[in-house]
C-alpha cells in the first residue's frame, strides 16, 4: 500500500527526538513492504539532505506569519496535486497547526488519514487567539481521521475529552529507539577525562528535565563514593541556569557541559557514563503530555543503568532491571539510588545494562514501533 507521511520540520537540519521518531517510523514502514513518500520542510529545496530508501519530498518553510503558513499550505498542496496519476492509499500526518494542506487534500479525495500526537501545541507558543482558532480547526480534522496515534495514555485522554471522540478512534504507541544504535562506531572521541565514576545526563536544558535535582545530590555522592563527575550533555534555554549552580553548590569542579550531543555521537558519549539520569521533575507530571522519552530507551538501548524519577509515566520501565527510581526533586534520594549502583561491581553494572538493552530488543525499537503502527493502519482501514 502507498503511504504519504507528512512532518513540517526540516529533517536535514533537526536533531531532536522529532527527526528520530520520523525517520524510525518511516524506515520501519518501509521494511514492512509500504511504499513510503515522506514530505517534509525545508529552507531551501537545494539543501542537501538525508538519503532515504523512499521517495522524500521537500516543501520550501518559511517561518513567520499567518500569510507564510498559508504560502506553505499552497506549495504543499500544489504537490500533492502532482501525485494525481499515483494517489496515495492513506495519508499519515504527525500533528502541527501548520500541515492542514494534506488533511483537506485527504477530506476533499476521500482518502483515509491518521494523525500522530505528541504533544500539545498550544503549550508550546504564546499566540492564544490564532491557537484558539487552530485547536478548532485541529479537532475538526480529528473528526474525520481514520485513527489519531498517540504517544501517551494522558495526551490520548486530552484529545479525546477536547475533540469529543469515542475512545476506539485512538491508539497509544509509545516512542523507540534505534536498535543499532549499540554499539558505538570504531572512531569513538571520549568525552572522559578522567579516571573516576562519570554520571551521564542527555537531553533538553530545560527546568522540568530536573537536571538541578542531581548537581545538588552531587556533594553527598561524592562523600560515599569518592571521585565522581556528572556530564551533562544537552543544550536548551536553561543552559545558563544550569551552568551557574555547580558553583552554588560548590561543585564546579565536578560537572561539565560539553554541549549539544548530536545523534551519530550519542552511544560514543554514553560509553563513557558508568550511570545515567533521567530527573524529571514533578511539574512535569502535573501536565497533559504524560511521558514516552526516547532518552530513556536511548540508555537502555546502550546498556546503562538508570536512576529516573518515580513517576506514572514511566510506569512501562518498571519492568526492567537497569532502571532505578528516586523520588523526583529530592537530591538526597536521587544520592542514595546513585550510590546504590556505583557501589555495585563492575561486572554487576555490566550484567544490568545488557538486560537493559534486552528489554529495548524485546519491544521497543523503531521496527516495534512501525509493526504496531502498521498493524493499527490495516486494522483501521479495513474496518472503514
Amino acid at each position: 500500500m502507498r503511504l504519504f507521511y507528512f512532518v513540517e520540520f526540516d529533517i536535514g537540519s533537526d536533531e531532536g527526538g522529532c527527526t528520530a521518531h520520523a525517520e524510525g517510523l518511516t524506515r520501519g514502514l518501509h521494511k514492512l513492504g509500504w511504499e513510503i513518500t515522506l514530505f517534509s520542510g525545508v529552507e531551501s529545496e537545494t539543501v542537501q539532505q538525508p538519503k532515504y530508501p523512499f521517495r522524500n519530498v521537500l516543501t520550501k518553510v518559511q517561518p513567520g506569519n499567518l500569510i507564510q503558513l498559508l504560502l506553505t499550505q499552497f506549495r504543499l498542496g500544489y504537490k500533492l496535486l502532482r501525485f494525481k496519476n499515483a494517489e496515495p492509499d492513506v495519508i499519515y500526518v504527525r500533528s502541527s497547526f501548520g500541515l492542514f494542506a494534506p488533511m483537506l487534500y485527504a477530506r476533499l479525495k476521500k482518502i483515509p488519514y491518521f494523525y500522530e500526537i505528541n504533544g500539545i501545541k498550544a503549550q508550546e507558543t504564546a499566540r492564544v487567539t490564532l491557537t484558539k482558532i487552530a485547536e478548532k480547526v485541529e479537532n475538526w480534522f480529528l473528526k474525520g481521521a481514520t485513527g489519531v496515534f498517540c504517544v501517551t495514555s494522558e495526551l490520548k485522554e486530552y484529545f479525546m475529552k477536547r475533540a469529543g471522540l469515542p475512545e476506539n478512534k485512538f491508539t497509544v504507541i509509545h516512542n523507540g529507539v534505534d536498535a543499532d544504535i549499540w554499539p558505538p562506531p570504531g572512531d569513538i572521541t571520549t568525552y572522559k577525562k578522567k579516571d573516576c565514576f562519570y554520571i551521564g545526563f542527555l537531553g533538553h536544558f530545560a527546568r522540568r528535565q530536573g537536571v538541578e535535582t542531581v548537581i545538588r545530590a552531587l556533594p553527598k555522592i561524592r562523600q560515599e563514593i569518592g571521585d565522581v563527575r556528572f556530564i551533562v550533555g544537552g543544550s536548551g534555554p536553561e543552559e545558563e541556569h544550569y551552568k551557574n549552580i555547580p558553583e552554588e553548590v560548590g561543585v564546579s569542579d565536578f560537572v561539565e557541559f560539553p554541549g549539544f550531543v548530536p545523534r551519530h555521537r550519542l552511544s560514543s558519549f554514553l560509553l563513557q557514563c558508568d550511570i545515567v539520569v533521567a530527573p524529571y521533575t514533578m511539574d512535569f507530571a502535573k501536565g497533559s503530555t504524560g511521558l514516552s522519552p526516547i532518552k530513556m530507551y536511548t540508555y537502555l538501548a546502550c546498556e546503562r543503568i538508570i536512576v529516573a524519577s518515580d513517576l506514572h509515566g514511566l510506569r512501562d520501565f518498571r519492568g526492567c532491571p537497569a532502571v532505578r527510581f528516586a523520588t523526583p526533586d529530592d537530591p538526597d534520594d536521587f544520592s542514595r539510588a546513585i550510590v546504590e549502583i556505583l557501589k555495585m561491581s563492575s561486572a554487576d553494572r555490566k550484567q544490568l545494562g545488557r538486560e537493559g538493552r534486552e528489554f529495548i530488543l524485546a519491544g521497543y525499537t523503531w521496527d516495534h514501533v512501525a509493526k504496531k503502527t502498521s498493524d493499527c493502519i490495516l486494522n483501521w482501514y479495513n474496518q472503514r
